[in-house]
């Protein structure tokens, strides 16, 4: 089927010239090949990659880590998989999209544009959103749960008028 006529070719960094490895005649299957396109970075790489993403996210120039990837001219895949690989860096990213629903809150209530700002606000912190439920505890709701049992048992029953 394809891309519709008319459409421009939108891929990601780094994907065309895999796209361009993957259609070479003779080439061998597997994760070398793939490698071959992105290669493997040093750790200290790695770590100033990440370093720049949770900056990306903090300030606001990015709202995701596909997005912080992107500006940072990765492969949004992979940084997605150091997030899944790493615990730490996983809570840092948290962390970093906390300190950006922050500074959302402290221009909202400087801002002149209300309704913008609620909505990037409502976008990352849920307490804000319109369906928002409070969590409530187990201990608490078996709690209450247990009262209205006993209060069903202790209380005579209720007959129907006619």
């Amino acid at each position: 089927m394809g891309r519709p006529k008319g459409s421009k070719n939108r891929l990601q960094p780094g994907m065309a010239e895999y796209n361009e490895f993957k259609n070479k005649p003779g080439r061998k299957h597997g994760s070398t090949a793939l490698e071959r396109v992105m290669p493997k970075l040093r750790d200290d790489e790695i770590l100033e990659a990440k370093v720049e993403i949770l900056r990306l996210i903090s300030s606001g120039e990015a709202n995701t880590l596909a997005g912080a990837a992107r500006l940072a001219g990765l492969n949004p895949l992979r940084v997605h998989a150091w997030s899944n690989s790493d615990p730490d860096f996983q809570q840092m990213a948290y962390l970093a999209r906390e300190v950006r629903a922050d500074k959302l809150e402290e221009k909202l209530e400087t801002c002149g544009n209300f309704i913008a700002w609620m909505f990037l606000l409502k976008a990352q912190r849920p307490q804000y959103r319109d369906n928002y439920r409070r969590p409530q505890e187990d201990s608490k709701a078996q709690e209450l749960l247990g009262k209205l049992l006993e209060l069903a048992k202790s209380s005579p029953p209720v007959k129907a008028e006619k």
